[in-house]
């Protein structure tokens, strides 16, 4: 059975599980699909910022457009990437201005208006202290890092991707774990203009000057099956 199965309202067991493959990140509830494709609502209504703080702690959460989404468990290679990325940018930072934070971190979008756009980015470099309080970041960062897979793609290069561009977010980057690739976003006119980068290529950050990521370093070495022959006398 592909994944997204077509009828999301059928009762699905552990085989139906089996059958999407091992790059799909989700989990079953009492025959319910949870994942950041499906909506997961903690209640029915509007959320704000406000009700965010009140959402129990077992389970992560975004607001996009009021509408809450929760968020599955990282799998190994996203933990791989992400300490990656993580290690490079936060050493290039050091003695520097800006400053870089991991998920779980908050990033309130629209703060000053609606306050109704509420997301935890992988990976997130922020330069103006001021628009940061004791939880959350009040704003547009200045460089945002989202690891997807084929149960993310969707809300993070249609639905994130227009949030972020309507923040002004000045650069956004989508790693793709399944094609070992990275889609950097620059803004430029009130538009992305996006740049592909493959594994053995190395991106240059306009917003990081100076900062150069070779993603042979980021993406996990791949593992080389070896092949055992048999010889008969």
């Amino acid at each position: 059975m592909p994944f997204p199965p077509d009828k999301k309202e059928r009762y699905f067991t552990y085989e139906d599980y089996l059958s999407w493959g091992d790059d799909v990140q989700c989990e079953l509830i009492d025959g319910v699909i949870f994942t950041s494709t499906y909506p997961m609502k903690y209640k029915e209504g509007y959320f704000t910022y406000e009700d965010f703080l009140n959402f129990e702690d077992e389970v992560r959460y975004e607001i996009i457009d009021g509408n809450a989404y929760g968020l599955h468990a990282p799998s190994p290679i996203h933990q791989d990437i992400s300490r990656e990325l993580t290690l490079i940018i936060a050493n290039f930072l050091k003695g520097k201005s800006c400053k870089m934070y991991y998920a779980p971190f908050i990033v309130r979008l629209n703060a000053d208006t609606k306050d109704d756009i509420v997301l935890q980015p992988d990976i997130v470099v922020i330069c103006d202290k001021s628009r940061q309080d004791k939880r959350s970041y009040k704003g547009a960062p200045k460089l945002v890092i989202e690891i997807t897979s084929p149960a993310t793609a969707h809300q993070d290069k249609s639905h994130k991707f227009e949030k972020y561009l309507q923040a002004k977010v000045p650069e956004y980057w989508i790693v793709d774990i399944v094609k070992r690739c990275v889609s950097v976003n620059k803004l430029k006119d009130e538009k992305y203009v996006t740049k592909i980068y493959e594994e053995k290529d190395k991106i240059i950050s306009s917003v990081l000057e100076g900062c150069e990521i070779d993603l042979a370093d980021v993406f996990p070495k791949k593992e080389i099956k070896q092949v055992k022959y048999g010889f008969h006398n």
